[in-house]
């Protein structure tokens, strides 16, 4: 596993990136949205798939933004959140 974090233009933002193998095109074409029933047949052992799901609605709730994208080994998630001055 490989992280990113820091602040640039104002943002913060943090990045993930995993050896999980990658997202076929269908996964991350619906990698927001989610229908627990087809995840699960897909994918006997693995969780609800509303990992992703949760956690877009908390970054937007808070003017964010977060993209998933594959990589050589894996999927890398990328976040950035807008820095509010302390008042």
């Amino acid at each position: 596993m490989k992280a990113d974090i820091g602040v640039a233009d104002g943002k913060a933002y943090f990045s993930v990136e995993d050896g999980c193998g990658g997202m076929t095109a269908e996964e991350l074409a619906g990698r927001f949205e989610t229908n627990v029933a087809r995840d699960r047949a897909r994918r006997a052992n693995s969780g609800t798939g509303l990992g992703l799901v949760i956690a877009k609605g908390l970054i937007d709730a808070h003017d964010g933004t977060i993209a998933v994208e594959n990589t050589h080994a894996g999927c890398k998630v990328m976040v950035n959140l807008p820095i509010v001055p302390n008042s």
